[in-house]
């Protein structure tokens, strides 16, 4: 991890390298809605798509 800045009320600038691996995405997943990702584009991308077919899992 290379920062950790505070923002405006209680939010958290984290950056860093991190490899993106099925850790990274049950983490940032276990943060609910305490958490945006706002870099890279192609891993917010990701988690995007992988949040929407989860909901897909409750619509019958």
């Amino acid at each position: 991890m290379e920062a950790i800045q505070r923002g405006s009320s209680k939010a958290l600038l984290v950056e860093g390298d991190f490899p993106k691996t099925d850790w990274l995405y049950s983490y940032v997943l276990s943060l609910g809605q305490a958490v945006k990702i706002i870099e890279p584009l192609d891993f917010k991308h990701e988690l995007i798509t992988l949040i929407k077919k989860m909901e897909e899992n409750y619509h019958e």
